[in-house]
């Protein structure tokens, strides 16, 4: 598993959450919000609009899978595009 710091980039628009949603489903490795103990996948729509409810403060972007490295690359590189 793989962290960096979260961009500040919550809330989205809706259609800013399902190109997210697009670009983290091409991978095997599962790609989170993490804080604390809670985790929140950004595999998920639903999971996604509820990061827009309540916009994490000081949460960390993980991926943990085969290809975590490229998944990492390209969330840093969607979020900063937002």
């Amino acid at each position: 598993m793989i962290t960096r710091p979260l961009p500040n980039v919550f809330p989205l628009t809706p259609s800013q959450s399902v190109w997210l949603l697009d670009q983290m489903e091409k991978f095997k490795a599962q790609v989170m919000v993490v804080k604390g103990d809670n985790q929140v996948s950004l595999q998920s729509l639903l999971s996604i609009i509820s990061l827009n409810a309540k916009p994490p403060k000081g949460a960390l972007l993980a991926a943990d899978g085969e290809d975590e490295d490229e998944a990492m690359e390209t969330a840093l590189r969607v979020l900063q595009e937002l």
